[in-house]
């Protein structure tokens, strides 16, 4: 009886390890995947600023300029599209005024887009799940436009 009640001790202790184990792994994958998201994010705009610093607006711009021009960095890119760390597709076109343009980072879970929405500077306008955010963006304001793991930001920046 001794050995049963070691024995189902030891396979707990190994149960809660493993629970334990996939719970730091998920945690850290997760945290990898914004870092990613957000260097890839200011690379990304970085290049297409300096590209465009002589042009008077971002009209033509486009996903797939950014991507024959080699303005994302390679962990973006997959075939001819732009990618996030969460495998959404990312956009970039001229903005309504042209002296602007956009980024959308779709299907980004929610910490990550509390992340994203409070760590980028110099922006136009911040929107996330389609509501207009004041800039300097607020972490606490923020938190509540971020809902559930599916969040659509639109970054927009100028020259």
């Amino acid at each position: 009886m001794r050995d049963l009640i070691g024995g189902l001790f030891a396979a707990l202790v190994t149960i809660i390890g493993i629970v334990a184990l996939i719970a730091l792994y998920n945690n850290v994958t997760s945290s990898n995947k914004s870092s990613q998201a957000l260097t890839d994010l200011t690379s990304m705009v970085g290049s297409v600023q300096a590209t465009y610093i002589s042009h008077p607006s971002y009209t033509n711009l486009s996903a797939t300029v950014v991507v024959n021009g080699n303005l994302a960095p390679a962990t973006m890119i997959s075939g001819a599209a732009l990618i996030n760390p969460w495998g959404g597709n990312v956009t970039v076109a001229p903005a309504a005024n042209t002296s602007f343009f956009t980024v959308t980072e779709p299907s980004v879970p929610n910490d990550a887009c509390v992340k994203m929405a409070t760590a980028i500077s110099n922006l136009g306008a911040l929107s996330i799940n389609g509501t207009s955010v004041t800039l300097p963006a607020d972490p606490s304001v923020v938190s509540g436009t971020c809902t559930g793991n599916n969040n659509s930001l639109v970054f927009t920046f100028g020259h």
